[in-house]
């Protein structure tokens, strides 16, 4: 079977880095086989587990883990704010972020009749980003830069309207930090 390639988030960069992966085709969804890595790379998902894609600008992008390389389904991708957490925190907190943008459909594209995970590669790309965020402004910050890289500087509007969803993305992230 021809394999197809698709991209891969590599976590951990200080800015937003995907890596082109080889994949066989399964089904619907895509089982990666290659290149070996870097070891110095964290790649989001690793060879031989199966992967859900979306086509972003034209190009297909892992966005979920199907099975994983022990043939578990994985709902909590491994990926950590402090001191190794995951899992159902993590969750929560990606829940937090959702509903926050979601809300406030930065865009208009809820509004607009846009399936309802819309945001949600913004809201992974997002929440990468969130172990650097210091406080309130830093994911000010975040939430624009994020929106003006996916749709453009000229379509995101000013960092003032993002402050409404960035207070709500905080304060989950403190709840996630600093909870017992």
């Amino acid at each position: 079977m021809a394999e197809t390639t698709i991209f891969v988030r590599l976590l951990g960069e200080p800015v937003d880095c995907w890596r082109a992966v080889d994949t066989v085709p399964e089904g619907e969804h895509y089982q990666i086989v290659g290149p070996e890595h870097d070891s110095n790379e964290e790649w989001e998902f690793e060879i031989g587990e199966v992967v859900q894609c979306r086509t972003r600008r034209g190009q297909l992008v892992a966005v979920e883990l199907v099975r994983s390389v022990n043939g578990k389904r994985n709902l909590a991708r491994p990926l950590s704010l402090r001191d190794g957490r995951t899992d159902a925190r993590r969750r929560n907190l990606v829940e937090a972020v959702a509903a926050a943008i979601d809300d406030a459909d930065p865009m208009g594209l809820l509004a607009a009749g846009a399936p309802a995970d819309e945001y949600g590669l913004e809201v992974e790309t997002i929440v990468c980003r969130l172990p650097r965020a210091d406080d309130l402004e830093d994911v000010v910050a975040i939430l624009h830069e994020e929106f003006s890289r996916w749709f453009g500087i000229d379509s995101v509007g000013p960092r003032g309207a993002y402050v409404a969803p960035a207070t709500r993305i905080w304060e989950a992230v403190c709840r996630y930090r600093y909870a017992d």
